[in-house]
């Protein structure tokens, strides 16, 4: 019954989607054909890119009621956007089926440490001018981490409106910021919080389930302007939370614990750009995450009378850090574009560990503790990269790739060396009609933690790097007040890395290792733009995501993630007011670890916005508006989307 309750309602926004388009006004003047810079690393026009891109502008996120990158992006053709349970820090985009494949940036420099889990609720959308999204691998341009597509996060500049808000809603939610952009200054502050929620995640065969005991954000950006070419931006975040452990059946040992997570995020970059084709980023990146834990036991099994079974807070630390410059130049001529690059990055990782907790097999229990230990690793990473984009006519464009990588000083003398190109070819039939066809090879390295180990995840000083095959053909049709994008992928990734539950010394861990995908599909969007005031869109992505462990042979290769995902929207813009629904349906799946079947997944979302006065409005927003109990994971856990919440706020311009 669930499950047609959620195809019903998925066929709902479809056919919502579709009723408004036939409404359209044949004589719409709208621009549906964007300006991007991510494909190229250079301005060019969305229908003339031989790639599946999607552009979303302020505007256009601030009628969904996006407050964050995460709310504006989970609704978006191709990309499943999982955040951790109930806001208790980070998330991840799936694109194209691969977990850890895509490469997230703010103003063409990376956010994420070659890793999957970023919080973009350091950007709030108030300093954002548009966000580009570039689907598949081989992005050679920007190297490694694009085995699923790029995102990046382009920030606004100059003098914009000024603004404050407040709001309130359930789960002890709350979201205040405050916004301050002119001539060369602009300044964002923003507090986010949450209250309890318990029963986030349904109980693991032992009986295991999650609470989340509450959460505080604080994020501060500045940017300035020096010069109409030098632009600095420095971004804070710092998130406190806490979460429990618990058992349902206490059969064994059944033990629990409490968590303590604070997090700090410090993101600073230095940005040149001129009009002779100088493009380059000097920046610098630190990560920060302090947990402490407490373990519980209880003390008679028909009770729940608890005991601290342990005497001592075990504590760990990490620090990542990142310091990085990328240049590129380009050239034009009549029918040829050149560009060439490089960039060198030090990255660094830092472990410490305070009482950890030892699994004792005669006991059955924790009950030793290992020694304090510090631990400490780094590398160099270097690239070189061009592109030559060749005009033969009119119609006809070829675009050849390609990018060098290697590193030096790893602690181990693990090194690095890899040539990655790309083909891309577009033929356009007009200058509202092209199709293009693209072959790129993708290179990823394994990060710090996963060659040396982090908290409960185990060393693998030999887990091998990951390469990919990546083949796609498309076709972008303006028509009327619409934009149509159609395209078919393929991808091999050999090697690829991903966390996975291994037993070690009697205790089950994480660890990372290799396994190889594959993914192929078919992708279709259609954005169609009115003068009335509605706005549709509607995307289908069909796939057939799957692994193959070479541990396991004999199940050759298993299923991973859902193979259908439909996506649809609404919006309408009247006077003073602004109503906006998205709806994201992802369909029957499995968890991949244990090819566990799970129902389809349901996201929706329903913004209302009332300008009272010209500089004053109330909106509310509503997230899960079917409060479906779907589980949002993909591999082994089994976390809960967060029941229908909701806020309601008022903001003030000035």
């Amino acid at each position: 019954m669930d499950d047609e309750k959620t195809i019903g309602g998925g066929l709902a926004v479809m056919a919502l989607s579709g009723s408004i388009s036939a409404l359209a006004a044949e004589d719409t003047v709208y621009s549906l054909d964007p300006i991007l810079v991510t494909a190229e690393r250079y301005e060019k026009r969305d229908i003339d890119i031989p790639a599946t891109t999607a552009v979303y502008t302020r505007e256009e996120l601030e009628k969904t009621g996006a407050a964050t990158m995460e709310e504006a992006l989970r609704f978006s053709t191709g990309i499943i956007y999982k955040s951790e349970v109930a806001g208790s820090g980070g998330g991840e985009f799936l694109i194209r089926g691969k977990r850890r494949g895509t490469l997230v940036m703010v103003d063409g420099v990376p956010l994420n440490f070659r890793s999957a889990y970023y919080d973009l609720d350091t950007i709030p959308v108030e300093n954002v001018k548009q966000v580009e999204v570039v689907r598949g691998g081989g992005a050679v341009l920007y190297g490694s981490d694009t085995t699923g597509g790029v995102i990046n996060i382009i920030t606004s500049r100059g003098k914009g409106y000024n603004n404050a808000s407040l709001s309130f809603g359930n789960f002890g939610r709350q979201r205040h910021d405050f916004h301050v952009q002119a001539d060369k200054l602009n300044f964002d502050f923003t507090y986010d919080k949450k209250g309890e929620i318990l029963r986030v995640s349904e109980p693991s065969s032992s009986g295991k389930y999650f609470d989340f005991k509450g959460g505080e954000k604080y994020n501060w950006n500045i940017g300035y302007d020096f010069t109409d070419n030098l632009r600095f931006t420095s971004t804070y975040l710092e998130h406190d939370f806490d979460r429990t452990y618990n058992y349902s059946n206490r059969v064994g040992p059944a033990i629990y614990d409490e968590r303590h997570t604070k997090k700090k995020t410090w993101r600073n970059i230095l940005h040149y750009q001129d009009n002779k084709g100088w493009n380059g980023n000097l920046y610098f990146h630190r990560f920060t995450s302090d947990t402490d834990y407490k373990y519980y036991d209880y003390a008679d099994k028909t009770t729940d009378v608890v005991k601290q079974i342990l005497d001592r807070k075990y504590t760990y630390n990490s620090r990542d850090e990142k310091i990085g410059l990328d240049v590129h130049k380009e050239w034009k001529s009549k029918d040829d574009v050149y560009l060439l690059g490089i960039g060198a990055e030090r990255e660094m990782y830092r472990l410490d560990e305070k009482n950890k907790p030892l699994w004792d097999k005669k006991t059955t229990s924790f009950i030793k503790y290992q020694d304090p230990s510090s631990r400490s690793y780094g590398r160099n990473i270097y690239s070189v990269f061009a592109q030559w984009e060749h005009l033969f006519n009119e119609k006809n464009t070829m675009i050849l790739s390609a990018r060098e990588t290697w590193t030096d000083n790893s602690p181990d003398g693990t090194e690095y060396n890899e040539f990655t190109p790309q083909v891309q070819f577009l033929h356009k039939m007009n200058d509202e009609l092209s199709w293009y066809a693209s072959y790129g090879e993708s290179f990823t390295m394994p990060t710090l933690p996963d060659m040396y180990g982090r908290g409960n995840q185990e060393a693998n000083p030999g887990i091998k790097p990951e390469t990919g095959k990546h083949y796609e053909a498309g076709l972008k049709m303006l028509r009327g007040n619409s934009l149509w994008k159609l395209a078919f992928f393929k991808s091999d990734v050999k090697d690829f890395i991903r966390l996975k539950e291994v037993k070690v010394n009697g205790v089950y861990t994480d660890m990372a290792m290799n396994e190889d995908t594959k993914n192929k599909g078919i992708e279709l969007s259609v954005e169609t733009q009115h003068k009335n005031g509605w706005n549709t869109n509607f995307g289908i992505s069909l796939s057939d995501p799957k692994f193959y462990d070479a541990r396991s042979p004999a199940k050759g290769w298993q299923r991973s993630y859902g193979r259908v995902q439909l996506n649809g929207g609404v919006s309408y813009t009247h006077d003073k007011w602004t109503v906006s629904f998205q709806g994201n349906y992802l369909g029957k799946r499995v968890l991949e670890t244990y090819q566990e079947k799970v129902k389809p997944l349901f996201m929706t979302s329903l913004f209302v916005k009332y300008a009272a006065t010209k500089n004053s409005e109330i909106f509310l927003d509503v997230d899960n508006v079917l409060d479906r109990n779907d589980i949002i994971s993909h591999v082994y856990s089994r976390y809960n989307a967060m029941p229908i919440n909701f806020r309601l706020g008022y903001r003030q311009k000035f």
